[in-house]
């Protein structure tokens, strides 16, 4: 799937899976049996999702910076060159 998207599109990111500071609890459902695990990792989800939505936020902020710099960077370059 994501070589598929890479020939659709320039710019893809495999964003990380982290749940910010509730990681903990990320693994502590993980550790339980398979059908806990699928009721309370859903539950756990919905209850702590702005908290993920931050945190997956904060990453994507990251990864334009990176590009930016480096697009910058590209453009310094090209226009010293």
């Amino acid at each position: 799937m994501y070589r598929a998207l890479c020939d659709q599109f320039d710019d893809v990111h495999i964003l990380e899976n982290s749940w910010g500071w509730a990681e903990p609890l990320r693994h502590l459902v993980n550790a339980m049996p398979e059908a806990i695990t699928l009721r309370a990792r859903w539950r756990l989800h919905l209850l702590f999702g702005p908290i993920i939505a931050k945190n997956v936020a904060d990453i994507m902020v990251i990864s334009l910076k990176m590009d930016l710099n480096q697009l910058v960077k590209d453009i310094v370059i090209m226009v010293f060159v």
